[in-house]
């Protein structure tokens, strides 16, 4: 609302003096001007303000070469990101660190856009397992009510081995079942509702 000397509102619209502006997010002072309806008797007044600018929210989609459980070879395994609008740079973190995992290990990924203008975050939780097993799948703890059920896919007919660990190095079998006609089945391990820490796989019997 804009009043006169004598407080009148003066009906009328704002606009930026250079109508090409298109601020960055942040503050920019910025010159305007006041065009009055009544242009007979009112001026346009110019001035200058500050703008805010709030960061727009973008995407980030994370992959890796085996959907986070990945076998450890010897190579560097890094986590690739794609953007929302494309082609922004994103800065990758494992464990907070910026060098790319190699060791067998848990790390902890997070994603953050670096940009003036846009701004997303995200995470997730990649492993590297042990190598030297004809591993089929690997899966992370999710225990409910003292109980450990795995889904199983394999050949019909052949029997498959269940494999627990503690740290993603050290793997202890804790049962094995025989694949039906259906080539689905599932696992049940009684571990205890604690045992937040645990990972699973399975491997063909040889």
């Amino acid at each position: 609302m804009v009043t006169n000397t004598a407080g009148v509102v003066v009906a009328g619209s704002f606009a930026f003096v250079d109508d090409t502006i298109a601020p960055n997010a942040g503050v920019t002072n910025v010159s305007y001007v006041f065009t009055p309806v009544d242009a007979a008797d009112f001026n346009s007044v110019t001035g200058t303000i500050y703008v805010r600018v709030v960061k727009a929210t973008a995407q980030i989609t994370l992959s890796s070469p085996t959907d986070f459980a990945v076998e450890y070879n010897g190579s560097s395994l890094p986590v690739t990101a794609t953007t929302e609008p494309a082609g922004l740079a994103v800065d990758i973190k494992y464990n907070g660190s910026t060098q790319v995992p190699i060791n067998v290990g848990n790390y902890w990924v997070t994603a953050e856009v670096v940009d003036n203008n846009y701004y997303a975050w995200a995470s997730l939780r990649m492993m590297i397992y042990a190598s030297g097993s004809s591993s089929v799948n690997i899966y992370p703890p999710n225990v409910a009510n003292n109980v450990v059920q795995l889904p199983i896919l394999g050949v019909p007919n052949t029997i498959v081995n269940i494999y627990a660990s503690d740290d993603l190095v050290s793997w202890t079998q804790v049962g094995s079942v025989k694949i039906p006609a259906t080539g689905y089945t599932t696992f049940t391990d009684l571990a205890p509702a604690g045992s937040q820490g645990r990972y699973y796989r399975y491997a063909n019997q040889l």
